[in-house]
């Protein structure tokens, strides 16, 4: 089956449509808590992984790279996680996270402010006043987030393969509605599109890997792969850059061939 994102704002039931779905479909279901968890075992502190997906960008984090390399962390965790299919990730935008990995059933989830408002009153014992201030606050930073990272509006409909309104329906009714459409055959997990998973997870944590090492953290550069083959383009300031580049991601297992033909120096530009 394919991998399934589930977006929806803090309290409106995605956690559990995502434990629904996944019992299911006998996939395995994936929380924000549990990957940060993941991608915190390269020595980033989880605290500092939690904030980098929920909180909004101010001023000085405008300026500042640690976010966007935790950002390439996290991602390349999730990749990895789903790349041989099979899985229900809840946790906050999945869907744009795995932007070009191939066949993801993109779901987003909008529910009514009054359950959103019970639900934040009975796990986290909020005043109906402090519950709703919880949520805008909350909405806010994600519009924030994804507006600045990825350009887009997080309410975007176009974002998404199918977007469940619990106003109108049931838990019940969207569990069934998210399962038929994983059976879909453009959601099919083909041994191509598993390949084609693969390889964006073998991208990703070559990303992650250049972006967190002091030696690369600063370059910009393009890394792809296909079929094993990774290359990175860019350029560098040295020879050494080169030299780096090559052991930062020479490091990284599952790479067939390292091709580093396009990285050019700046002065022989």
């Amino acid at each position: 089956m394919p991998i399934i994102t589930i977006s929806r704002g803090v309290c409106s039931g995605g956690e559990t449509l995502a434990e629904r779905v996944a019992e299911r479909l006998g996939a395995r279901c994936l929380g924000r808590e549990e990957l940060t968890q993941r991608a915190a075992a390269s020595g980033v502190p989880e605290s500092e992984l939690q904030d980098a997906l929920l909180k909004s960008p101010g001023l000085l984090e405008r300026l500042w790279p640690r976010k966007r390399q935790y950002l390439a962390l996290i991602r390349a965790a999730l990749a990895e996680e789903a790349s041989d299919g099979n899985l229900v990730y809840h946790g906050n935008a999945g869907h744009l996270l795995l932007q070009g990995a191939g066949p993801v059933l993109r779901v987003r989830i909008a529910a009514p402010l009054a359950m959103r408002l019970s639900i934040a009153q009975e796990r986290m014992g909020l005043s109906a006043e402090t519950g709703a201030a919880f949520i805008a606050r909350s909405d806010a930073e994600r519009r924030d987030w994804t507006r600045f990272l990825y350009g887009v509006e997080w309410g975007d409909p176009s974002l998404y393969d199918l977007v469940l309104n619990l106003n109108h329906t049931e838990m019940g009714d969207a569990c069934e509605a998210v399962t038929g459409a994983a059976h879909l055959e453009c959601f099919a997990w083909t041994p191509e599109r598993r390949a084609q998973m693969k390889d964006f997870a073998l991208t990703s944590r070559v990303r992650a890997e250049l972006a967190l090492d002091r030696g690369t953290a600063q370059l910009d550069l393009e890394v792809s792969c296909r079929s094993g083959i990774v290359d990175i383009r860019g350029f560098v300031g040295s020879q050494r850059g080169i030299r780096e580049v090559e052991r930062v991601a020479g490091a990284v297992s599952g790479i067939r061939h390292l091709n580093l033909d396009e990285l050019v120096v700046y002065h022989d530009v």
